[in-house]
């Protein structure tokens, strides 16, 4: 018996139906997330300090966003 690598069992869900993303997941990127007017400046600011070398330490408890800051 030959193994068909397109049986629907087999396939996730996104793939089986065509779609780009899987319907649950919440893995695609904003490509412009929406960011305050006075947050956006600070992270302007943030992102030239970084450019020109220097270094910054994010604190704040858990959810306030700091792994969200890093990767935008």
């Amino acid at each position: 018996m030959s193994h068909n690598k397109n049986i629907p069992a087999q396939l996730p869900i996104n793939e089986f139906f065509g779609w780009k993303h899987h319907p649950f997941a919440d893995t695609y990127l904003l490509r412009h997330p929406w960011i305050p007017d006075r947050d956006r400046k600070q992270l302007e600011t943030i992102k030239r300090l970084l450019h020109t070398g220097k270094s910054i330490a994010l604190c704040g408890p858990s959810g306030s966003g700091k792994t969200s800051l890093v990767h935008s």
